[in-house]
């Protein structure tokens, strides 16, 4: 059975708030437990539910690796039940009015001003179900998924439940994005990289579009996660010709399905450079294909600037002992020659190339 939950004990009703705190906190509960996703999600579903008045909420998502809203899948329902083998895609109608529209609350029902009917949505539920309620859930330019409230008789949304819905969509969408690309980690053992602080984290789906990053990412980037979700990693990395090269070949590496080990470098929110020392592995779904891209990339920014420094002060220094007036001739302990300046080449009438190491 798809996961489900029929109401609230009438405790929990009375602790709801009229200004839909409740309802946001429940995103976050919910999805934060180690449970699976479509079990928190119902229970999540069951606070909206009854904070809006519905008779049924549900969730679409859009399967990971796939796009597009013709791939959504009911994922979890509260306030009704189905078998696995009964789940319903959306229809055309919606689909094509969400993906024109996709920040609108669009109608469905019966009237002139509803997009499709609801018997269309659910149509094991037309007995029951006469009107509702869908709008996105989008993570950038990018549509996630669904989200659904049906009544059995056609209202209006009250004041403040309009811009509840939004909020609840958006945040919506990021936490259950949040809670797939943990549970990928944790499918391919990785979850301990999640939860160390000092690397950032990015997963990216096949086409290269980045699915998720971690707080670490956040931090050393000064990006927001909702910021970069949708946008491809190169848009974030620095673009000189030694850059590219290495981008180049770190996708030519993982899409064979190989590891890759180096050193990129990226742009934070401020414009500054950060230098990453990566290790990108890609994830192969069940039918063995490449599904997504899991890159773990540390901050090396101080040892490159320390080198950076060290070489800068070998240049000084050289420029200096070159420009000495007297001679100068640098032995090891052994008392092999390791350096002259010019002007100890000119007294000992030898080049320096000739004197080395003896």
């Amino acid at each position: 059975m798809l996961p489900v939950t029929m109401g609230l004990r009438s405790e929990e009703k009375r602790t709801l708030k009229d200004d839909g705190s409740a309802v946001l906190a429940a995103i976050d509960e919910a999805l934060s437990e180690t449970v699976r996703l479509e079990d928190s999600l119902a229970d999540f579903l069951g606070v909206l539910r009854t904070h809006c008045g519905s008779e049924v909420a549900a969730v679409y998502l859009v399967p990971p690796g796939e796009r597009g809203l013709g791939s959504a899948r009911m994922t979890a329902i509260s306030g009704a039940g189905f078998k696995r083998q009964e789940l319903m895609l959306l229809p055309s109608a919606l689909i094509t009015a969400m993906t024109h529209a996709p920040d609108a609350i669009h109608r469905v029902g019966d009237d002139a001003a509803s997009v499709t009917s609801m018997h269309s949505v659910l149509p094991l539920l037309k007995g029951r179900l006469r009107a509702g309620f869908v709008l996105a859930m989008r993570l950038g330019d990018r549509l996630t998924g669904v989200l659904l409230l049906g009544d059995q008789v056609a209202r209006r949304l009250r004041p403040g439940e309009r811009e509840l819905l939004c909020r609840v969509a958006r945040s919506l969408a990021l936490s259950v994005n949040r809670k797939m690309a943990y549970e990928l980690l944790a499918n391919t053992r990785l979850i301990t990289a999640v939860e160390f602080a000092g690397e950032a984290i990015e997963i990216r789906d096949a086409q290269g579009r980045i699915e998720y990053v971690n707080p670490a990412f956040e931090k050393i980037t000064g990006y927001r996660a909702a910021d970069v979700l949708g946008m491809t990693h190169t848009e974030l990395l620095r673009q000189e010709p030694q850059d590219i090269s290495q981008q180049r070949d770190l996708k030519s590496t993982v899409e064979r399905g190989d590891v890759w080990r180096g050193k990129l470098v990226g742009v934070c929110l401020n414009g500054s450079f950060w230098h990453q020392g990566v290790t990108e592995s890609p994830v192969f779904g069940p039918d063995g294909r490449i599904s997504h891209f899991v890159s773990v990339k540390r901050d090396i920014s101080e040892r490159v600037h320390a080198e950076q420094a060290v070489r800068t002060n070998e240049r000084k220094l050289s420029a200096t002992l070159d420009s000495m007036g007297d001679g100068l001739i640098v032995t090891d302990l052994s008392g092999s020659v390791v350096r002259m300046n010019p002007a100890a080449e000119e007294l000992a009438g030898l080049k320096a190339e000739h004197c080395r190491g003896k």
